[in-house]
């Protein structure tokens, strides 16, 4: 599953999209997504699955546009 990155959750990655294999939902996830770089444990970030955030563990399909985006700011 292709995973898009945004903010500094790109920067720490060094790429804007990553690969991951072997999850079947957001919980699953999140804990692959913080084993692979240690910046992803702390950071704040919400999912967004088929551009709409999530809360809770939710069922990902193959299929799914998976982002983690990052606290937004503005005015």
């Amino acid at each position: 599953m292709k995973i898009s990155l945004f903010g500094m959750l790109a920067d720490a990655a060094k790429q804007s999209v990553i690969e991951i294999e072997s999850v079947n939902d957001t919980d699953s996830l999140l804990n692959k997504v913080k084993e692979m770089n240690s910046t992803f444990r702390d950071a704040k970030f919400v999912i967004a699955v088929n551009k709409k955030v999530v809360s809770g563990n939710q069922v990902l399909n193959e299929n799914d546009e998976v982002a983690l985006l990052p606290p937004f700011a503005g005015g």
